[in-house]
């Protein structure tokens, strides 16, 4: 009896011993390299996140509650007090700005918001919630800068040149012509871009500037 109890003893402490040593979990220790232990690998370098340029909300603006585009006939109440209506080669009736300076060109008075539409002319100017954001310009030696109305509705309708520190854009003539006039461009340096555009700060010399730097043209 003795001898009988004697063996469940040793068959629970070996069972027990077995237990535990499943149980337990071993550290590989890093081996010794000349009585130097080898330092862990440096962690990664963080990585880099982008953080976009706020987005200003911007909505087609109107007149007034009553002013609707539908059709060209749409922008002749409203813009006569600015300027005058007349018949221009093919074109037919389309709108002169009174009143402006001399050099003035369109996009030279106001600045540009960056929007999820594009870049979008904000402009003091009374007309410009429709010549910047309608239709398009051309310019004749006879009646100066004309606007020619349509009814499509866009951030603005310009062509972007840079190039050498420069930015600038000229407003897309109503036949979609590709060659643009140096002179219709409005330039200023690109630190200036987001800042208020006068006329003291616009380069006048746009031929100079764009003969340098031909090949950076873009359109928006």
């Amino acid at each position: 009896m003795k001898t009988v109890t004697r063996n469940i003893v040793s068959i629970l402490s070996a069972g027990i011993f077995a237990a535990l040593i499943g149980c337990t979990t071993y550290v590989q220790q890093p081996q010794s390299n000349g009585g130097y232990q080898q330092a862990p690998p440096p962690p990664p370098p963080p990585r880099e996140v982008y953080v976009a340029p706020p987005v200003v909300q911007v909505e087609a603006p109107v007149v007034s509650a009553e002013v609707v585009i539908h059709s060209d006939e749409d922008f002749y109440e409203p813009l006569t007090p600015y300027g005058r209506w007349q018949v221009v080669g093919s074109y037919g009736r389309c709108w002169i700005p009174g009143r402006v300076e001399a050099n003035w060109r369109p996009y030279s008075n106001g600045n540009w918001q960056r929007t999820e539409a594009g870049w979008y002319w904000a402009s003091d100017e009374p007309w410009a919630w429709a010549t910047y954001h309608y239709g398009r310009w051309d310019f004749s030696e006879q009646v100066g800068w004309y606007w020619v109305p349509q009814t499509q509705w866009a951030p603005a309708w310009v062509s972007w040149h840079s190039g050498g520190g420069y930015i600038g854009w000229a407003p897309l003539y109503p036949s979609n012509v590709r060659v643009i006039s140096p002179q219709a461009y409005v330039i200023v340096e690109e630190r200036h871009f987001m800042e208020p555009i006068r006329n003291s700060t616009v380069v006048v010399n746009n031929t100079t500037i764009i003969n340098k730097n031909q090949g950076n043209k873009g359109k928006d």
